[in-house]
């Protein structure tokens, strides 16, 4: 698990209910070693992917939240990649997922989320706590849909762009890439790439800075 902090706890929570893996540790760079979240230890800092696989761990999950700004996330997907640690996708048992749905790998579907036929997820994308993606959705990699947001039908979503809690994309509607759309918006037009929009209806407000 990379990062121990909430988004960690959240992904954990599903993680423990579940019991797919013998062994869960996290790697964090603000908690000091042997710090306990929810009974799992860390053992040390981000940096030292390598050393982690000559420990025996195969497997990584990014338990890091993204909200506008998924660089670090982009940069540890990378980064652990090349040590050779393959991404887990993490689904709560709760969630839904259409088998006629298309998954990349690093992905969280959080409770009571739905995703449904038709779907495509890209890599390390986050489907958090019941929000819904509605058949032939695309969502790109490390995109995030928030708590309760909904996408209606071949709604389109960019890489690296963020779907704000409670926000309704209309159906067949494309958010560019490195957006973000605020909570509680009503996005019934395009959005281009790059900014920030919200509101109901959703109305781009301004430029973001890209690729910090």
């Amino acid at each position: 698990m990379i990062g121990g902090g909430g988004h960690c706890r959240s992904v954990l929570d599903c993680l423990l209910e579940q019991a797919v893996f013998s062994e869960i540790a996290i790697v964090d760079d603000f908690l000091p070693l042997g710090t306990q979240v929810m009974g799992v230890a860390v053992i040390g800092p981000t940096d030292a992917p390598e050393s982690y696989r000559r420990m025996g761990f195969t497997h990584a999950f990014l338990a890091i939240g993204s909200v506008g700004n998924p660089k670090i996330r982009q940069d540890f997907f990378e980064s652990y990649s090349k040590a050779g640690f393959e991404f887990t996708n993490v689904i709560d048992k709760t969630a839904v997922v259409s088998r006629f749905a298309s998954l990349g790998s690093g992905v969280f579907v959080g409770k009571r989320a739905i995703i449904n036929a038709g779907v495509s997820l890209g890599h390390a994308v986050i489907v958090n706590t019941c929000a819904v993606i509605e058949h032939d959705c695309q969502v790109g990699d490390f995109a995030h849909v928030a708590t309760a947001g909904v996408l209606c039908g071949g709604v389109k979503v960019g890489r690296c762009s963020h779907i704000g809690a409670q926000s309704v994309v209309r159906q067949g509607l494309r958010v560019g890439s490195d957006c973000v759309v605020g909570m509680g918006s009503l996005v019934s037009s395009n959005i281009p790439e790059g900014v920030t929009a919200y509101g109901a209806p959703c109305r781009v407000k301004q430029a973001n800075v890209v690729g910090l």
